[in-house]
Formats: structure tokens, C-alpha cells, sequence
């Protein structure tokens, strides 16, 4: 990911901001889902870092846009296509390697998907759902709305107390020699 953004912060305080990719992301296109919503998370959730798997009907679509990014550089077995097992999707949301779960299409599709993840004991994998709530022409959900590639991303802080590590050390000396009344 991109380097660390520096953010405001107190006097002796240094704080920085930096995005990283979440992990192991499944990308489920439900049979309602449009082609374009489908490559739409693929592409969202790669482009963040994640590593992929792009599960539902339209995987002729996604098996070109694999290969083309292969041809392209993407490193081998960063997206994997195929269709859901016997288990169903439930079963990717409830395996632990998954850190986290997108749905293109309806979001009634999502219900069970967002019920395994509820379910799940070891942390909280969140549920990204087409352009949370973003419509084209004729009610379909796609990606693209303002916050879409940040579901895909988690956010880390880091705050350093330069003052203690060699900092400005007149400002560890503000008020003394001040007599109080």
C-alpha cells in the first residue's frame, strides 16, 4: 500500500494514517448479479491488495478478466474463480481464513452470507455489499460509490510520543520554575 499519510496531531505527538489490505477476500456474484457488478468487486478488492475469490454464475467473465491480469502481471493464484460447493457460500463465511466477504447483486442475496458472518466467534469480517447502495439505470446495485474501496482496506493508526524520544525537551520544562499561589 502507499506510504503512511502524516496527520495532525499535538505538539510532541506524531500521527500517522495507513491503509493495508485486509487478506482473503470472497467475491459472490448471486444469480441476479450483473457482470458488472461481479468484476466490479473483483477488481475493487484487488486493486486494494487482497487476494481473491470470485465465486457465482458469471465466470466466463471473470476467467478472461483473470487472464488478462496474469498476462498483465498479477502474480498466479491472487484470483481464483470458481463455483460454490455443496456448502454453499456460507461455508466461505464461515471459514476463518476469509477476512472478508462481497456480494454483488440483490441484497436480500446477502442475508444468509451476512448471518454466517454474525455467526462467526474469532472477529468481526465485514460484508461489502455492490456500491453500498449505489444504483445505475434500472435499480442495480454497482460499485462505485464514495466509500466502495475503502470497505476493502483496513485502517491503521500509529501515534509516536516524540517528546520521550529526543523531541523538543522545552516543552517538558513548560511551567517550571512557575510558582503557584
Amino acid at each position: 500500500m502507499a506510504q503512511p499519510e502524516v496527520m495532525p496531531g499535538p505538539t510532541g505527538e506524531q500521527d500517522e494514517l495507513s491503509l493495508h489490505p485486509r487478506g482473503v477476500f470472497v467475491c459472490v456474484a448471486p444469480p441476479g448479479a450483473t457482470r458488472s457488478a461481479s468484476l466490479g468487486q473483483v477488481t475493487a478488492a484487488l486493486a486494494s491488495g487482497n487476494a481473491v475469490i470470485a465465486v457465482g454464475p458469471p465466470t466466463k467473465g471473470l476467467m478472461a478478466l483473470r487472464g488478462a491480469l496474469e498476462q498483465a502481471g498479477l502474480p498466479p493464484g491472487l484470483l481464483r474463480v470458481g463455483a460454490v460447493s455443496d456448502g454453499g457460500v456460507e461455508t466461505f463465511a464461515s471459514d476463518r481464513r476469509v477476512d472478508g466477504v462481497a456480494v454483488a447483486g440483490p441484497i436480500a442475496e446477502a442475508k444468509p452470507i451476512q448471518a454466517a458472518l454474525g455467526a462467526r466467534d474469532d472477529r468481526i469480517v465485514p460484508l461489502v455489499l455492490s456500491g453500498d447502495g449505489v444504483t445505475v439505470p434500472g435499480g442495480d446495485p454497482a460499485p462505485g460509490g464514495p466509500h466502495y474501496l475503502h470497505r476493502f482496506v483496513t485502517e491503521r493508526t500509529l501515534a509516536i510520543d516524540t517528546t520521550a524520544a529526543g523531541g523538543n525537551a522545552s516543552l517538558l520544562s513548560i511551567g517550571e520554575g512557575v510558582e503557584s499561589a
